[in-house]
């Protein structure tokens, strides 16, 4: 995708968003000096209120975020492409895909490396960049294994906006490309890991971690389906992906994207043993 085609998918998340004063909304109510300001997001719909705060709260918006990291990423990765999504016009996550490197699990499962940045005008969810990596042949989002430390937080300050998370951000991307293949170890374990019994195991995930329990039947028909595709046996590679697949594709898991990285992160580190 192009910078046009790429802005034009963000755009839905680039509405106008302003701080204001509370009493200039609700006069005639008093407030203390932490909630004298509301956070305001012009959607399509109107006017929406999505947080409140005082003063001295910095919001930031998402167009100063992410077009800077548009324009950088795009020198290095012409072909990239964004996935977005937002959550009650108050937080965002915004997925860069980034071709030209590709990484083999096992034949016919390649992986690309993936930035995400996450925003909100809610203060639910920290101004971040992480990142992990796309398995192609389903398009999932997946947690990067423990050892890689790629995830920078910010607080919602002047200096967050002002280039110093870019500047970080493509440091830790380059580390992450050249250290991409011993990142890339746990998910060859896991390959490596043959199932004898899949429902058990899926039955055995859902117990020891968040994954919700009504969805393990979507998880083991994803695993029967990616061993017809790729013609592979069951190992927990494909047990992983089965679960993964749900966490990004399955509506009715109705979670928060950061929540569910965790579910996801947890269920990593269950097949690793840790």
């Amino acid at each position: 995708m192009n910078r046009t085609e790429i802005l034009k998918k963000m755009a839905p998340i680039f509405m106008p968003v302003t701080k204001v004063k509370a009493d200039t909304l609700l006069s005639g109510y008093l407030f203390n000096s932490d909630n004298d300001h509301f956070i305001q997001v012009e959607t399509p719909k109107g006017k929406r209120m999505v947080n409140n705060c005082s003063e001295d709260y910095t919001v930031i918006s998402n167009r100063e975020i992410m077009v800077p990291f548009v324009d950088e990423l795009l020198k290095t990765y012409t072909g990239m492409d964004v996935q977005v999504k937002q959550r009650k016009d108050a937080q965002f996550y915004v997925d860069f895909h980034l071709p030209g490197k590709q990484f083999k699990v096992v034949k016919k499962d390649d992986i690309i490396p993936r930035m995400r940045i996450q925003n909100s005008y809610n203060g639910r969810v920290k101004y971040a960049i992480e990142l992990g990596f796309l398995r192609l042949v389903c398009t999932n989002g997946m947690t990067v294994p423990a050892g890689f430390h790629g995830k920078i937080k910010m607080m919602h300050t002047p200096g967050a906006g002002e280039g110093l998370a870019l500047k970080k951000s493509m440091e830790m991307l380059d580390t992450f490309i050249k250290s991409a293949p011993e990142i890339m170890a746990p998910y060859l374990k896991l390959s490596e890991q043959p199932v004898s019994n899949i429902e058990e195991r899926i039955a055995e995930i859902i117990e020891n971690t968040k994954f919700p329990k009504r969805q393990a039947e979507e998880v083991l028909a994803r695993v029967n389906h990616e061993m017809a595709l790729l013609k592979q046996p069951a190992t927990d590679w494909l047990i992983y992906n089965g679960f993964n697949y749900q966490l990004n594709h399955n509506e009715a898991i109705n979670t928060m994207e950061h929540k569910k990285d965790k579910i996801d992160e947890s269920i990593l580190l269950h097949l690793l043993g840790n």
